[in-house]
């Protein structure tokens, strides 16, 4: 597995770009639309990215630049996309709901299924941990479904993200802001498929630890729907959750798994 890494500083001066590693878990249900002899997951990724105008080359303002990107066969682990994020004042918040979107939609496009997904955050540099709650709450037209289904997933965190707090002050935290038809409550035990855990190729790249202290406890929500762009606005709901209580780690993983029907 190639993945790109950065030098301490760009050849302009620039900082670095913080890095995300979104992975995304499930299984192929299809065989999928794309020619694999032609396109790989990297380039399809990118493509979505730029046809979206979330990502935008010739230096100019962009959510993130892409890095790498791989499928996976043969495990529920589909595939990763590894991104970096470098335009000052932007809020991890504020990527993620897109950024799953992208790489939701170009799973499906070789065929796969998206049931979780998991953010690894690494070295995060110059970049805002600003209140996105105007931003996020914009989305909840979206989610405002007529239909009457409720669908639970599960959102695991490391320490690092919950700093001095546990669980259940996380979650009253963001209960202070509106979450239209989502849910949340306190799991007492994350079931063992939806913990979360540092593959070891990530790992080698990344200042986490192999082993990343976490709480047994984790997020229940019930939701509207399942889709990338739900998850995204879940995992961005938490981490801006997270920073209101004042938690702002360089480094940390937060995952959401579907929770089986």
């Amino acid at each position: 597995m190639k993945l790109d890494w950065r030098p301490a500083k760009k050849d302009d001066g620039r900082l670095p770009d913080s890095i995300l590693f979104i992975e995304a878990f499930g299984s192929i249900t299809s065989e999928g639309v794309i020619d694999t002899a032609e396109q790989d997951l990297y380039s399809v990724a990118r493509s979505r990215a730029e046809l979206m105008g979330w990502f935008l080359d010739n230096d100019r303002p962009s959510l993130w630049n892409q890095h790498e990107a791989e499928l996976l066969n043969g495990s529920s682990r589909l595939g990763f996309v590894q991104v970096g994020v470098e335009q000052p004042g932007l809020p991890i918040p504020r990527v993620l709901p897109a950024a799953l979107q992208c790489v939701g939609d170009s799973i499906g496009r070789f065929g796969g299924t998206v049931t979780g997904f998991q953010v690894t955050a690494d070295d995060l540099v110059n970049l805002s941990d600003r209140d996105c709650s105007w931003y996020l709450h914009g989305g909840l037209t979206w989610f405002d479904l007529k239909v009457q289904e409720r669908i639970e997933a599960v959102v695991h965190l490391d320490q690092s993200l919950l700093g001095e707090y546990d669980v259940s002050t996380l979650i009253a935290c963001i209960k202070q802001t509106d979450l239209g038809k989502f849910e949340m409550s306190l799991l007492d035990e994350v079931p063992e498929s939806a913990k979360i855990r540092l593959d070891s190729a990530i790992s080698h790249h990344s200042r986490l630890q192999s082993t990343i202290p976490h709480p047994k406890q984790g997020i229940l929500v019930t939701m509207p729907e399942w889709s990338a762009s739900i998850a995204g606005w879940v995992l961005a709901r938490v981490i801006d959750g997270a920073h209101k209580l004042g938690s702002k780690p360089p480094n940390y993983i937060a995952r959401i798994s579907r929770t089986p029907t």
